[in-house]
């Protein structure tokens, strides 16, 4: 019964926190809108030959990476088809 509230706990601050950093300005005072713009700017700036987005490996994972913010790519459906 403890772990199960443990995990509960757990669980609420990690969605309260996800609230509260969605809700407000980065410390560099860029909106989630703005990052959200820098990301398709990065993405899209990249050759496909070195782009992370259909990097199945994790070896371009810095192709682009500049400054503070480090920009996560994940995978295109079907790259592993």
């Amino acid at each position: 019964m403890k772990s199960n509230t443990g995990r509960f706990i757990t669980i609420v601050a990690i969605c309260l926190g996800l609230m509260i950093s969605l809700n407000m300005p980065c410390a560099d005072a860029q909106t989630l809108k703005e990052l959200s713009a820098e990301w398709w700017q990065w993405a899209v700036s990249i050759p496909t030959s070195a782009n992370p987005l259909t990097d199945t490996t994790g070896t371009d994972c810095l192709v682009g990476q500049r400054g503070a913010t480090w920009f996560l790519a994940g995978v295109l459906a079907g790259v592993y088809s």
